[in-house]
């Protein structure tokens, strides 16, 4: 936040302060200040390629396909979401994050990523799925991961790339 209110400061642009209480949370104080946002142009694209995303039961796929189509990195990034508070699957979240993007910034590159709308494979692993996959969809944040991964591909300036997931090599292969 501290570049958006320099940027606001230098460009006089209006900040806007609200300060308030919250009962519901030991009466804690709060002082939120918001401003203008300068757009970001999307300067790393699919024209280097493409960094695809894909969920497991453990862990995130995180491959990195050159614009030849050859890959040329491929990452397993490790989660745990058994006992975890909401809080803390958020923030593993926006880390797995910053580390895609991140990825995509090494290689100047755009972001794919299937549209995550699990509400219908929920549904058929509840009858056909394991116990395991059913509880990570479960307790898999989407809505953060989604919000957070094109807040974050907005303000570094990434193409983010939303594939139906019927067009994947997975689900064609079942």
């Amino acid at each position: 936040m501290g570049f958006r209110l320099d940027y606001a400061i230098n460009n006089l642009k209006p900040i806007t302060i609200s300060i308030f209480r919250r009962e519901h949370k030991h009466d804690n104080w709060y002082v939120h200040l918001s401003t203008y946002v300068q757009e970001i142009p999307v300067v790393h694209t699919r024209k280097n390629g493409c960094i695809g995303i894909d969920f497991n039961t453990e862990s995130i796929s995180v491959a990195y396909v050159k614009w030849d189509g050859n890959i040329e990195y491929l990452e397993e990034i490790p989660y745990q979401w058994k006992n975890k508070t909401t809080g803390q699957r958020q923030v593993t979240m926006r880390n797995i994050v910053c580390q895609v993007v991140k990825l995509a910034e090494f290689f100047e590159c755009a972001i794919a990523i299937e549209s995550l709308d699990f509400t219908k494979k929920k549904s058929i692993a509840r009858s056909e799925e394991s116990k395991v996959y059913n509880e990570m969809l479960v307790l898999l944040a989407t809505g953060i991961f989604r919000e957070a991964l094109e807040s974050r591909c907005r303000r570094f300036g990434v193409e983010l790339i939303k594939v139906n997931p019927a067009f994947t090599l997975r689900d064609r292969n079942g």
